[in-house]
């Protein structure tokens, strides 16, 4: 006996269980065949030996009134009450049939049957054997139902560990948002479903894409948290499954108006990073009439977190591939404003210098005198072409601004300026006795910089002043001008149309840094003129031990 029963338990899924139970009970028994159910979460059968079609119908009129009375509720055995065994005798003598209830962990969960031939009998020896076989099954079955939900929550794991994978491979992220609701439709056999994003920095959320029925109408729906279940779920970061929208307050009406789907029954979820919900997941109307349930609602969260992630991957890539694209046209227009620049000066007195070299050739020929005054005047021009050619290249890479430091750094850019003559300019330094860090160097130098080229090229003035030094807990630097100034908020929106460089950097810069960035600007009176203004918190801006070492 031992022998049979260690073959039932050599089986790997619960239908080759009952199939070598079902062997060992008709080899134990002597029995003609017999049929076994087994009915928990699914239905599983087997039959073995020679079942007659008569007897066949038979067992299975018995099977399905069990199986519709382990619906109604489950039937329990207790472990000292005998297990009942039913006998009938088939017509004409052709044989004997026997019914048994399967059952574990003192639950019925199925039936047994076997059939003899004419003249069989279940002897006493026989009928020991069978309940000591049945009682051995109702020992193993639970192990059984432990194994199949390991199988299953492994292939659950596995199918969602390769929609994890396919989904954080694909960073297009209109794709993405599609292949997320289709997934989620079709997972939880649903005819539609669409996700909604929350506009960053509002409370404002938009339908980005729907799967299955009505997608036209809905795309680009918005709603706003709070409203309806979807809104629901946004603000309180909580799953809902309604399986009669109808009935439940939160639901609003005016959703199925906006998007053309009459909701029946509705299961969403939030979309999660690092505990913030960036939009919802929502699939509607399930196909049967069971509704959603718990199960549904694991398979749903398990599809947000996955989908969660892979949409913040796919929009840091769109992110980087937009930061790409700008630094390309910034780097494009420091390259056209270096030709300029290079053009407008030094280039400008190369071409004056070579004219009047091959005027001073002639000069030789016809009026010897005038040729010194020529050679100073040349002298001159050439002075100022190396004055210009230097700053220019001081203002794209200020080598003492890493050796010696900002205020070094300012010190030359100032002799620099003053040395081209297009305007005075003066340097104020007051309370910076304490070393900055060094991208606080870089940010401010570039921030002034930029500043400075500016008056250079629109303002019309006499005198720049370049001013730092430190009020509270702030580090100030400022460039002021006393040219004919301009409309801040007109000069601001056309830089915000034509993504100008200059103005961005500034921006840019002074948001690495921590720093805010200010602009004034007065076209008339005295105190005509601009003024960009840097704050910076001290905390901030002076280096520690390690950054000054």
């Amino acid at each position: 006996m031992n022998g049979e029963f260690l073959e039932v338990l050599k089986a790997r899924n619960l239908k080759e269980c009952l199939n070598n139970f079902l062997s060992s009970v008709l080899k134990a028994t002597g029995a003609d065949g017999g049929s076994i159910l087994v009915v928990t979460e699914e239905k599983v059968k087997a039959r073995q030996g020679k079942v007659p079609p008569e007897v066949a119908s038979i067992i299975e009129g018995w099977e399905s009134k069990v199986e519709e009375k382990l619906k109604g509720g489950a039937l329990v055995i207790h472990g000292k009450e005998p297990i009942p065994i039913a006998e009938v005798a088939l017509p004409s003598g052709s044989g004997r049939l026997y019914n048994l209830p399967v059952f574990s962990e003192d639950k019925v969960i199925g039936a047994l049957s076997l059939v003899g031939g004419p003249g069989y009998k279940l002897a006493p020896e026989a009928r020991k054997a069978l309940l000591s076989l049945l009682r051995g099954l109702n020992a193993v079955l639970p192990l059984y139902f432990k194994l199949e939900a390991a199988f299953k929550r492994k292939e659950f794991l596995e199918f969602f560990f390769q929609i994890g994978q396919y989904l954080t491979s694909t960073v297009d992220l209109n794709k993405l948002l599609l292949d997320i609701t289709e997934i989620a439709s079709l997972v939880l056999d649903a005819m539609a479903a669409c996700l909604l994003l929350i506009k960053e920095g509002t409370d404002e959320m938009v339908l980005e894409v729907v799967y299955g029925g009505g997608s036209e109408a809905l795309h680009m729906v918005k709603g706003r948290i709070g409203e309806g279940l979807v809104g629901w779920v946004a603000q309180s970061g909580e799953p809902v499954i309604v399986n009669d929208v109808q009935s439940d307050p939160r639901f609003n009406p005016k959703v199925d108006a906006r998007t053309g789907i009459l909701a029946r029954s509705i299961i969403c979820v939030p979309l999660q990073v690092k505990g913030k919900t960036i939009g919802v997941l929502e699939a509607i109307n399930k196909r049967s009439d069971d509704g959603f349930d718990e199960d549904d609602l694991k398979i749903l969260r398990t599809i947000a977190a996955h989908a969660a992630v892979a949409i913040e991957n796919a929009k840091l890539q769109l992110s980087l591939k937009e930061e790409r694209d700008r630094l390309l046209r910034i780097q494009e227009d420091m390259r056209r404003e270096f030709a300029r620049n290079l053009h407008d000066s030094t280039l400008q007195y190369l071409s004056a210098i070579s004219m009047g070299l091959e005027h001073l050739s002639r000069l030789l020929e016809v009026k010897p005198e005038a040729v010194k005054a020529e050679i100073d005047a040349l002298s001159k021009m050439t002075r100022q072409a190396i004055r210009e050619a230097r700053l220019l290249l001081f203002e794209l890479r200020p080598l003492i601004l890493e050796s010696q430091g900002l205020i070094p750094a300012l010190r030359t850019y100032v002799e620099q300026l003053n040395s081209t003559g297009n305007f005075l300019a003066h340097l104020e330094v007051e309370g910076l006795d304490k070393p900055l860090r060094r991208e606080v160097e870089r940010n401010i130098f570039s921030i002034i910089q930029e500043a400075v080229n500016n008056v250079e090229k629109h303002a019309k003035a006499k005198n720049v002043w370049i001013k730092l030094g430190v009020e509270g807990d702030y580090l100030t630097v400022s460039v002021a001008d006393d040219g004919v100034g301009f409309d801040v908020k007109e000069v601001l929106s056309k830089y915000k149309e034509k993504m100008s460089l200059g103005l961005l950097n500034m921006q840019e810069r002074a948001r690495a840094i921590g720093a805010q960035l200010s602009i004034r600007s007065t076209t008339k009176g005295l105190g005509r003129g601009t003024i960009v203004s840097l704050r910076i918190p001290v905390s901030a801006a002076f280096a520690s031990g390690e950054e000054k070492e």
